[in-house]
């Protein structure tokens, strides 16, 4: 390994917490994973601190001070109630899988020292282990060489590491883009080769590595982290394993008046543009294109087209409700006033109808046109028009009315067209038509239920 000077060792030591240099005076301790690599980084991303070493959770329980939980019986992993936060012990061990590339090991192997411990990690950045009570590092996988070339590579045997866990191969797209390290050459043909392995993973554990990766220019800051974490996904083959709909848009051609990219590049480059919060919705919000352009000869029902494959998509991966119905709105109403041409008391009535999305819708639209590959102005139609309708006071639901069903039923009104007749308030008021004061909507609603 390299040689790590006096003066960074004691750097490192000074870095952890109190709670884990006094758990180290009463047993043997490691430092290794996330915590060690961000250090030979200088990265300011948050880690958990991830300990290891040779004691069991129940011996490990009975010397320290803190309360320990067992979290993983199988693994024999726990979690030390520190007063600093929370730390995650695991004891030294070996693994062995079945054929297949699940993610749970097959049989799991206590009383193994730390090379044999080293062997079951992933990649070599995340080797490098800290013995706390010499003060020392042991980085038997050259681990600290590969960070400072910024190199991930897998350990010991790229085979052995994919055939294992096949969500090391999300992983590693994830851990490239966030980092910003680039992927060993045999590491990667041995991912790309592996590809199916990513069949045998839960949707769950796929959905929260995408999540991830959706986000991996929040971590260490590293600029487009997220789309290169996109890219690689495509380039090892691992999208059909998990949303294969997204290849159909490889290779398929846009009008190149307006477009410079086809459907799959267009769709990563307006995650690209996109905020954090809405790049789920980017990523998937050209996903019918393939299929309106087989079916129909043309692209122009895509929106609504996929709006009901991102709703279907999302259910397979496992998001829940709120995520789906959320992203598959964004979907549905992404080409609305692509023009800018709407008129004004249409606008008015859309912004309204859907103005708890209407700051994310805008900003996916901008996305979807700085992701054209031309000049793109941006325009601002649709939150300029929810600013002047809030400063107006401009109802945006029924429930803003100066009236209530209520109001409408002692007036007279029919019980079954009091829901109507709200409605046409409602847009009335909003296109200006109609002041929202309860003695003109009172009236106005007798009016209407005549004609109803």
């Amino acid at each position: 390994m390299r040689e790590v000077s006096a003066a960074r060792r004691e750097r490192f030591r000074q870095t952890l917490p109190t709670s884990v240099l006094k758990i180290a005076e009463l047993l043997p301790l490691y430092v290794v994973g996330g915590f060690t690599r961000n250090f030979f980084m200088e990265a300011q991303g948050s880690t958990d601190i991830d300990i290891a070493g040779p004691l069991s959770s129940a011996e490990v329980k009975k010397l320290v001070g803190y309360p320990v939980t067992v979290v993983s019986e199988r693994l024999d992993t726990s979690v030390i109630a520190a007063p600093e936060g929370k730390l995650e012990y695991t004891p030294f061990r070996s693994e062995s899988y079945a054929p297949g590339g699940g993610h749970t090991p097959e049989r799991v192997s206590f009383g193994a020292g730390l090379f044999e411990d080293s062997r079951r990690r992933d990649f070599s950045c995340n080797t490098v282990y800290y013995d706390i009570s010499r003060g020392e590092f042991i980085d038997l996988h050259n681990g600290v060489g590969d960070i400072g070339n910024k190199i991930l590579r897998a350990v010991p045997e790229p085979e052995r590491v994919f055939a294992s866990d096949g969500l090391r191969l999300m992983r590693l797209a994830r851990l490239a883009a966030e980092t910003g390290f680039a992927i060993d050459p045999e590491t990667f043909r041995v991912a790309a080769a592996r590809a199916a392995q990513l069949g045998d993973i839960s949707k769950e554990r796929k959905a929260q590595e995408l999540n991830r990766i959706l986000n991996a220019d929040r971590v260490y800051g590293v600029e487009d982290a997220h789309y290169r974490g996109l890219k690689l996904l495509g380039e090892l083959g691992l999208w059909r394993y998990v949303i294969p709909e997204l290849e159909a848009g490889m290779g398929i051609g846009q009008n190149p008046k307006y477009h410079k990219f086809d459907v799959y590049e267009h769709s990563l480059q307006t995650v690209k543009f996109a905020p954090a919060d809405i790049r789920l919705a980017a990523l998937l919000h050209d996903i019918a294109k393939p299929l309106c352009l087989k079916r129909d000869g043309n692209m122009h029902n895509h929106a609504a087209d996929g709006a009901v494959m991102t709703r279907n998509i999302l259910t397979r991966l496992g998001y829940p409700n709120a995520v789906r119905a959320r992203t598959a709105r964004l979907v549905a109403l992404h080409m609305f006033d692509l023009a800018h041409n709407t008129r004004p008391n249409k606008l008015r009535c859309f912004v309204a109808e859907n103005s708890d999305i209407i700051g994310e819708l805008a900003e996916l639209i901008v996305a979807d046109g700085y992701a054209t590959g031309f000049p793109y102005v941006r325009n601002e139609r649709l939150t300029d028009t929810l600013r002047r309708m809030r400063e107006e006071g401009t109802p945006l639901s029924i429930g803003g009315l100066a009236v209530s069903g209520t109001d409408l039923t002692s007036a007279g009104i029919l019980d079954k067209l009091i829901g109507r007749v709200l409605k046409e308030l409602l847009n009335e008021v909003i296109c200006g038509n109609l002041a929202n004061e309860k003695g003109a909507l009172t009236r106005r609603a007798a009016r209407l239920a005549k004609s109803l």
